[in-house]
């Protein structure tokens, strides 16, 4: 699991969230997503931009196929976050130890991974996608990092 911090521009000091990359299956080249905003900063395009710059790094930079995320179905900021940046909803509901019915969400690798679809992100957002469902929020951290403009 990688586990990396959201910050501001506005405020390089300030922790405002944490953006995961975990599950990565190697036969299939495909990885799970996950994202957290502190409710402070919910509803200004983080958790949409944090997802895109999630994109653009693991299909582009890294070369990942599959991108998969899971969010409850109550929560439709979560869930519109990932549809603006390609995901598109599978039919299957997850049951699993910390969600009793997740929707399972899925991008594939298409070359053309820039992010957001429809230029529209703000208020797509709640911060919380239940993507780490064992809440172990331990694990490498990354020293690369992306700066996301202050809204």
């Amino acid at each position: 699991m990688i586990v990396a911090g959201i910050y501001l521009s506005a405020e390089p000091d300030r922790l405002i969230g944490l953006a995961e990359m975990f599950d990565y299956k190697k036969r299939t080249n495909q990885i799970t997503i996950g994202y957290r905003i502190n409710e402070a900063y919910w509803h200004r395009g983080i958790a949409t931009e944090t997802a895109a710059l999630l994109i653009a790094y693991l299909c582009d930079d890294i070369g990942i196929q599959t991108i998969k995320a899971f969010v409850m179905p109550e929560n439709k900021y979560s869930e519109r976050v990932l549809m603006n940046n390609g995901f598109t909803k599978d039919k299957n509901m997850v049951q699993g130890k910390n969600c009793d019915k997740c929707n399972y969400i899925v991008k594939e690798n298409d070359g053309n991974n820039s992010g957001n679809q429809d230029g529209n992100n703000n208020g797509n957002q709640d911060g919380n996608n239940n993507g780490n469902q064992n809440g172990n929020n331990n694990g490498n951290q990354t020293g690369n990092h992306r700066e996301i403009p202050a809204s």
